[in-house]
């Protein structure tokens, strides 16, 4: 099974051309556009390495219908939850991202960008483009070519105040794909809690696709704790 996925080739079902879809609706500046690209020639050269426990539990059955997976925006949000005292929200579905931050936190300094707006700031471009090693795994490497949801999150050195952080992605089309990459930059003796959430709407027999990739680098003594919750069905 694993040879007939390697003959077929993620590269088949996720090809370069697939970037005018997930950037649908989102403009971005050439130096991005030439980052993914570098990105995507990484994902087509580097062999299908898949850990043995993955390899144990889990089945290739119908993954070749990853290529009927859609990953453009469209019109109509989810209703957006009520985010937690003092605690940063940050929403993904079919639209786009939508941030609430606490303005106490905000004017603290505490800084959180997601893409397009991202895009306008060209130094925390940069840092979210190239970090965690994007080509050094044929996954990672797919997640960097062709992210269409992305979060920058800085803290300053010294906040006495810990930063939450609940980040929800929702899926409501059922051939959804959400293809996410977050860049966590907690500073020097601050405090981050940091959840990720995934949720659908309703159970379906089309293929979803949800990709994760996260980079935190905390400063010196820093303190970091990041939980993650998978629903994928509606119950």
């Amino acid at each position: 099974m694993i040879a007939r996925v390697e003959e077929t080739g993620f590269q088949t079902w996720f090809p370069w051309s697939r970037w005018e879809e997930a950037t649908a609706g989102a403009p971005e500046p050439g130096f991005v556009t030439e980052e993914r690209k570098r990105s995507h020639q990484a994902f087509a050269g580097l062999p299908l390495e898949l850990d043995p426990l993955f390899k144990k539990y889990s089945s290739f059955t119908g993954l070749d219908r990853l290529k009927e997976v859609r990953l453009d925006r469209a019109s109509g949000s989810v209703r957006l939850p009520d985010p937690d005292p003092g605690s940063i929200l940050l929403f993904h579905d079919r639209s786009g991202s939508h941030l609430t931050i606490p303005e106490p936190l905000r004017a603290a300094g505490v800084t959180v960008l997601t893409v397009p707006e991202l895009w306008d700031h060209p130094r925390e471009a940069e840092g979210f483009l190239r970090a965690g090693e994007p080509r050094e795994e044929k996954f990672r490497a797919l997640n960097s070519a062709l992210f269409n949801r992305g979060v920058y999150l800085s803290i300053p050195d010294g906040l006495d105040t810990p930063v939450r952080v609940k980040d929800v992605t929702v899926f409501t089309r059922p051939d959804e794909g959400l293809i996410v990459r977050r860049v966590l930059r907690p500073g020097r003796r601050s405090r981050l809690l940091y959840s990720e959430e995934v949720y659908v709407t309703a159970s379906v027999a089309q293929p979803r696709l949800y990709s994760s990739a996260v980079d935190v680098s905390p400063a010196e003594d820093a303190q970091v704790v990041y939980l993650t919750v998978h629903a994928p069905d509606s119950q």
